[in-house]
């Protein structure tokens, strides 16, 4: 992992992503205010710990969840976690991330775009632990619930 200096903001937000009793965190602030990438660290480490294997990230697009979720400008889960994280494509498709985890076994981050219906169908059915939503206040309604 790469060294990164927290506020205590950064830091009180990556504590309640890994208290157990938290279900759901929603983060609003101003733009540029790090919670993207507070909320990246704690989804990483929640995936990375938990004993479930499927975890989802989503954004608008497939193209902004690259930028926003991804890569984010060295702060994302291909860029900070890289030594951890590898993209990869299903045979039917679809695009995840491998996520080895050591000790705590191997994980699978599935990727989706909420634009458009079509895109989200794959994740339905299956148990998913964590869930990593970019912008969820553009999202359509029935994607969060």
């Amino acid at each position: 992992m790469s060294k990164t200096i927290y506020n205590d903001k950064a830091l009180d937000c990556i504590a309640l992503c890994l208290n157990p009793k938290v279900r759901q965190l929603t983060l609003e602030g101003t733009v540029r205010s790090s919670k993207t990438v507070s909320a990246i660290e704690g989804f990483f480490e929640r995936v990375y710990y938990s004993q479930n294997i499927r975890h989802l990230a989503a954004s608008f697009t497939m193209s902004t969840l690259n930028d926003n979720l991804l890569i984010a400008d060295g702060f994302g889960l291909l860029t900070k976690f890289e030594k951890y994280c590898t993209l990869t494509k299903d045979r039917i498709g679809s695009s995840y991330l491998d996520v080895n985890c050591g000790k705590y076994g191997k994980k699978k981050i599935s990727l989706c775009g909420y634009s458009n219906r079509k895109m989200w169908k794959n994740v339905l059915g299956g148990s998913i632990e964590n869930i990593l939503i970019d912008e969820a206040n553009i999202a359509e309604l029935q994607f969060l619930l």
